[in-house]
C-alpha cells in the first residue's frame, strides 16, 4: 500500500489530507485544516512541526505540495507551432517581456489550449524558485520525500472536471479561501483565463464583469450570490486534490520541481539506436565480404571452363565463340564485383580519415562514385580537410549550410571516388 500526502499551503491556513492508494485504488485517509499564525518565524515552526507529525504518525511514501494562484505569475501567450520540448526553450525568451524579475529567478510550467492555424494559445505558469526552496527545505526537515509541486488552484479545477462528467465544461470555477477569492475561466474544460482577489473583493462586482453564464463555486456561497449568478455548487477539497494527482490523470496537471529534484527514467533510446548502427554497419561489411568471395569463386570457376575449352576445342570457331561468351560474363560478374566493392571500399576509407569526434548519420554512394555524408562533429573544417588529403576522394565540397544544434555542427559533404 502507497501512502501520499497533500499539502495545500497557504498565508493564513495549511490544508493537509493523506491518501492511501493500492492496486489502482485511493482513498482519502485523514484531512486536518491549521490556522498558521501571522509572524513568519512562528508560521515556519508551525508548518514544519505539522510535517514532523503527519511524517511520524503516517510515514508517507512521498508529499505533494501545492501552492495557491496568488503566488503565480500568469499570462496566456500565442505562439507558433511547435514541439512542447522547443515550446519550452522559446518561452525562456519569450517570458522576459512578462516577469519583473530575470527568468532565471523562476519555475514555469505550461498548458497548451487552442490551436489557431500555424500558432498555439500557451497559458504558463511562473513561481519564484526562493519559495520553492522555501517549500522544500520544510519537507526536508521532516525527512519527507516530495514528489511533486504543484498550483493548488489548478488541482481543484482538474478535481472538479474529473468529478463533473462533462467533456465540455464552460464557465468560470471560483474557489474561495481564507485569504483569497481564484478565479479560472474554462472554455471547452480548458483554462482560458485567471484572476486572483484578497478574501474582502466585492465578488459580485468582479463577477459581473467578467459577464459570465455559469458559475462553478467551490465552497459555501451566500445564497444571494449563489442565485444571482446560477451558481453550479462543488466540494473539493485541495489537499486531496493534490494528493490524488500523483494516482489519477488530469490534463491540468501542472510541476513546477527544479529538475535536479526529478528522477527521470532512463532513457536507453540512444543506445538502443546506437546498438543498431553498429549491428547494421555489421551487417552491411559482413554481406560485401560474402558478395565479394562469391564472385571471386565464380571467377575462379569461369577462368577454369575458359582454360578447358581452350584446351578441348576441335576447331577455331567453335572454341572461339565459347571463348567470347565466357569473357562476357567475366567481364559482367567483374564489374558486378567492383560496384558491390566500391560501397566497402568507401566506408573503409571514412572510417580512417574521419576525426574520432565526428559521427555520420546518412552515408549514399552511387553506382558512378558519387558519395554523400551527413552527420555532426565538433569542428567541421577538419572533416572537408582530412576528405581532401586523403587521395582517395575529389571534388570534396559541402552541400548544404552548416547547423549548429547543442554544441554539435551538422553537416553534408559531397565528393566523389578517385578513380585510378
Amino acid at each position: 500500500m502507497r501512502r501520499i500526502l497533500g499539502v495545500d499551503l497557504r498565508d493564513k491556513t495549511l490544508g493537509l489530507t493523506i491518501i492511501e492508494s493500492r492496486f489502482r485504488i485511493a482513498r482519502p485517509s485523514r484531512s486536518e485544516e491549521l490556522v498558521l499564525p501571522e509572524g513568519k518565524d512562528e508560521r515556519d515552526s508551525s508548518i514544519r512541526e505539522a510535517f514532523k507529525r503527519w511524517k511520524a504518525e503516517y510515514s508517507p511514501d512521498g508529499i505533494v505540495l501545492g501552492i495557491p494562484l496568488q503566488r503565480f505569475s500568469y499570462q496566456v501567450i500565442d505562439m507558433p507551432v511547435m514541439s512542447r520540448d522547443d515550446l519550452r526553450k522559446a518561452l525562456l525568451f519569450e517570458l522576459e517581456k512578462y516577469l519583473p524579475l530575470s527568468v532565471d529567478e523562476y519555475l514555469f510550467d505550461f498548458l497548451t489550449t487552442v490551436r489557431e492555424g500555424e500558432t498555439v494559445r500557451v497559458i504558463v505558469l511562473s513561481v519564484k524558485k526562493d519559495l520553492i526552496n522555501e517549500l522544500l527545505n520544510y519537507a526536508k526537515d521532516a525527512d519527507l520525500k516530495v514528489l511533486a509541486i504543484r498550483c493548488s488552484t489548478m488541482e481543484a479545477v482538474g478535481s472538479f472536471l474529473g468529478s463533473a462528467g462533462k467533456k465540455h465544461v464552460n464557465g468560470v470555477f471560483v474557489n474561495i479561501t481564507e485569504d483569497s477569492v481564484e478565479v479560472v475561466g474554462l472554455e471547452n474544460s480548458k483554462p482560458v483565463f485567471f484572476r486572483d482577489f484578497p478574501g474582502d473583493v466585492d465578488l459580485a462586482y468582479e463577477l459581473q464583469k467578467l459577464n459570465q453564464v455559469v458559475v462553478y463555486f467551490n465552497g459555501e456561497p451566500e445564497s444571494a450570490l449563489a442565485e444571482k449568478f446560477n451558481m453550479r455548487i462543488s466540494r473539493v477539497l485541495v489537499s486531496e486534490a493534490l494528493a490524488f494527482s500523483e494516482v489519477k490523470h488530469s490534463s491540468l496537471k501542472l510541476n513546477f520541481m527544479p529538475s535536479e529534484y526529478i528522477r527521470e527514467a532512463p532513457d536507453y533510446y540512444p543506445y538502443i539506436i546506437g546498438g543498431l548502427s553498429v549491428a547494421a554497419v555489421l551487417i552491411f561489411l559482413l554481406t560485401g565480404i560474402v558478395v565479394y568471395y562469391r564472385d571471386l569463386s565464380s571467377l575462379n570457376s569461369i577462368e577454369k571452363k575458359i582454360e578447358m575449352i581452350k584446351s578441348k576445342a576441335s576447331g577455331v570457331i567453335e572454341a572461339h565463340k565459347k571463348l567470347s561468351l565466357l569473357q562476357s560474363d567475366r567481364k559482367i560478374l567483374l564489374d558486378f564485383q567492383n560496384s558491390s566493392n566500391m560501397a566497402t571500399k568507401v566506408l573503409g576509407e571514412l572510417s580512417k580519415v574521419l576525426p574520432r569526434d565526428a559521427w555520420l548519420i546518412t552515408l549514399s554512394i552511387q553506382d558512378k562514385g558519387k558519395v554523400e555524408i551527413i552527420g555532426f562533429a565538433k569542428n567541421v573544417s577538419d572533416i572537408i580537410i582530412a576528405l581532401e588529403t586523403s587521395g582517395f576522394f575529389r571534388n570534396v565540397a559541402f552541400s548544404s549550410p552548416i547547423i549548429t544544434k547543442s554544441g554539435e555542427k551538422r553537416f553534408a559533404v559531397k565528393m566523389e571516388v578517385e578513380v585510378p
